[in-house]
């Protein structure tokens, strides 16, 4: 692994690469909308080790779990009208990313009870953007913490399958992983960086409005 990025510098690419697909989507049906389509798959991942890093060192995994809840629900109508869609939008399958984590974590102490959440957190993801694929991503980085090269082929391969119809280009995402050096770097209000997402969505639905 090469320490160039920390996780705010990685936070700082998956904001600027999903701003980029969600451009893309103002600019279909010109020849800018493939390469930041393409160029968007790199966020969902990013956002995933993120989300990992966050459940792994948060001081109070309640409090976590509700600031994405509560993204989830603000983000849902703002996401809906801009993509034109009935899915449930990315916080939620972070927020069910997050449960699964929580009971991976505690499937020998919950037995059957764990093991029947993980299977209800699956099934309500399947209404999200990326559905199963987005949850075994989640629950692969997080399985794989302590093996980067593993987590890079394994996680890659879950990526490309993802992302299969913009060849695979989610896959760059392991590149900048496998460069995070450790670090938390610079901090980012909290809510802020989780009011970015509705916040875009909201500016990007009133430009095509006007224009």
């Amino acid at each position: 692994m090469f320490g160039l990025f920390s996780s705010y510098d990685i936070r700082m690419i998956a904001i600027m690469t999903m701003l980029l697909d969600h451009v893309g989507l103002l600019l279909a049906g010109t020849v800018c909308y493939y390469p930041l389509r393409m160029i968007g798959r790199i966020a969902f991942p990013l956002f995933c080790f993120l989300l990992v890093e966050g459940y792994i060192h948060t001081k109070d995994l309640h409090r976590y779990m509700l600031r994405l809840f509560v993204c989830a629900v603000v983000s849902q109508v703002p996401y809906s009208l801009f993509l034109n869609t009935g899915r449930l939008n990315v916080m939620y399958e972070l927020f069910i990313g997050l449960i699964c984590l929580y009971l991976v974590d505690r499937q020998s102490s919950y037995g059957i009870i764990a093991f029947v959440g993980l299977l209800v957190a699956c099934g309500a993801s399947c209404g999200a953007e990326y559905g199963l694929y987005g949850i075994a991503l989640i629950v692969a980085m997080y399985y794989f913490r302590g093996s980067p090269v593993n987590r890079f082929w394994f996680c890659g391969i879950l990526c490309i399958l993802m992302s299969w119809e913009y060849y695979g280009a989610a896959a760059l995402s392991m590149a900048v992983i496998w460069c995070y050096d450790g670090n938390v770097g610079k901090r980012m209000n909290r809510w802020l960086q989780y009011a970015i997402y509705p916040a875009h969505m909201i500016l990007l639905s009133a430009v095509r409005f006007i224009f």
